[in-house]
């Protein structure tokens, strides 16, 4: 009920204004055609049997048809324009990276019963079972390719924010790589022998765990103190930071043999903010709808279905004694487990909202976006003579792509309880239109608490009309 009567106050009034203004302008573009389709297609699929057993293909289908859409929009002729081999390989790579990731995400699915025809992934194995299936020099040199995907691929989402927002703080950076670190500790520690695990003590077992817990929130807080999701400028950095740190936990929560699904994860989160940001050819509608297809295909890539047998309650006693009633932190770790797509692509959200912040030329001619954020002082000398090389900002926008996004999931459990309401006498209500409606009205409350958190350790963003930048950026406008 409450999710009924919420979808009903922001969402379709921010939908009704861009659309109506589209049709005044003359021209509604073909991405907020195809978000359209795809919510309906969506939500039409939850009053058939079929479609629902087959959900993961179907937002397969629509996640890879925004992405080109959206790419499409987003070129407008510029492939063209560049004139040049790099200005290519550029506009190419910006719509193949998240397409094959998405393929390649494919691999480490899990099977439901009703799929007679799928074949479990061998990944879905911890690497302590696989020993004797794959041999231990092939478990072996999987556990340390696993490893180094987990130590690389944080230090690559740190550069790319370097190349983005222009500086990451080096102590976040330090401590996210000791938390990487204590996450390989863990899986070394539980691929040993079955004989060597029990002769361990009990807090050789949860160190590695509750040390990766304790820097992630180390890190949290850290960023939040030093201000770092304070301003638009900043939160581009920060809200990486944040991601990666968010994204470490669930691969611990996941497990050693879903490493690389949880890298393909993170890296196709960054690859469509990097494709939607900048863009003012793409609609925020149509951009909270990639993320939040994307996020659901993403759910499937990781070894879950909709179905109480894919619950993964193991992940409750990650870091934890079997005789502990931490009831709520085991609930948050089995959530971090099933839903680590919701929690990766509703944080990277606002990154898709990033628009052109321009900076300053100070003394030495050097562009400073320092004096942006200091307010530019008494005994601070600069030469306002021409704009310098712009810094990217979050945007205004990102407040409407939260809501846009909060209504895709609404309306998705609006139809998940239609669904089991007017198919309560079928066959399989309560093996697949139940299960379903559980999880289409659990994820769409934690979507509403993440949400929720992002928009208010962001508060200039939330303060700022939609479409505007803040106080801080609209003080270079004169120049």
């Amino acid at each position: 009920s409450v999710s009924f009567i919420t979808v009903f106050c922001p969402g379709p009034t921010l939908l009704l204004a861009h659309v109506t203004t589209r049709i005044r302008l003359g021209h509604p573009k073909l991405p907020d055609v195809c978000a359209a389709a795809c919510l309906l297609g969506h939500a039409a699929a939850f009053f058939s049997n079929s479609f629902i057993v087959q959900e993961d293909n179907l937002l397969l289908v629509f996640g890879q048809m925004m992405i080109v859409v959206s790419w499409l929009s987003s070129c407008n002729g510029s492939m063209d324009r560049t004139g040049h081999l790099k200005g290519l390989i550029v506009t190419l790579s910006s719509v193949l990276v998240p397409l094959g990731l998405c393929r390649l995400a494919v691999v480490f699915r899990g099977c439901r019963e009703e799929q007679t025809w799928c074949l479990p992934s061998s990944f879905l194995l911890h690497y302590s079972t696989t020993f004797s299936h794959i041999g231990f020099k092939l478990a072996l040199v999987r556990l340390v390719l696993s490893c180094t995907a987990v130590l690389v691929t944080p230090q690559v989402v740190l550069w790319v924010a370097v190349r983005r927002a222009g500086v990451v703080d080096r102590f976040v950076a330090l401590l996210l790589f000791v938390t990487s670190g204590c996450v390989c500790g863990h899986f070394c520690v539980q691929s040993l022998p079955l004989s060597i695990l029990d002769s361990l003590y009990v807090w050789q077992h949860v160190v590695f765990p509750r040390a990766v817990l304790v820097l992630v929130v180390m890190t949290l807080v850290y960023v939040y103190y030093t201000g770092l999701l304070s301003t638009s400028i900043k939160s581009v950095s920060g809200l990486y930071i944040v991601a990666v740190a968010v994204w470490l936990v669930t691969v611990l929560v996941l497990g050693d043999g879903l490493v690389f699904a949880a890298c393909i994860l993170l890296a196709a989160a960054v690859a469509v903010s990097h494709l939607l940001s900048f863009n003012s050819n793409v609609s925020t509608w149509t951009k909270a709808v990639v993320c939040a297809v994307l996020s659901g295909q993403f759910f499937f890539a990781t070894g879950h279905q909709c179905d109480l047998p894919s619950i993964r309650f193991d992940a409750a006693f990650v870091g934890l004694h079997g005789d502990q009633q931490a009831f709520v932190l085991a609930g948050a770790l089995v959530a971090a487990n099933m839903f680590a797509a919701q929690f990766i692509f509703t944080l990277t959200l606002p990154l898709t909202t990033c628009t052109r912040s321009p900076g300053r030329i100070a003394d030495g001619g050097r562009a400073s976006t320092d004096d942006l954020s200091s307010g530019g002082g008494a005994g601070t000398t600069e030469k306002q003579t021409a704009p310098a090389e712009s810094t990217p900002a979050v945007s205004g926008d990102a407040v409407a792509a939260v809501f846009f996004y909060l209504f895709y999931f609404k309306i998705t459990l609006i139809a998940a309880a239609a669904a089991a309401t007017v198919l309560r006498r079928h066959l399989m209500v309560w093996k697949i239109f139940a299960p379903r409606l559980l999880y289409a009205s659990f994820v769409t409350e934690l979507v509403c608490v993440l949400c929720g958190i992002v928009l208010l350790l962001m508060p200039n963003v939330l303060a700022r009309p939609v479409g505007v930048l803040d106080s801080e950026s609209r003080k270079t406008r004169t120049l």
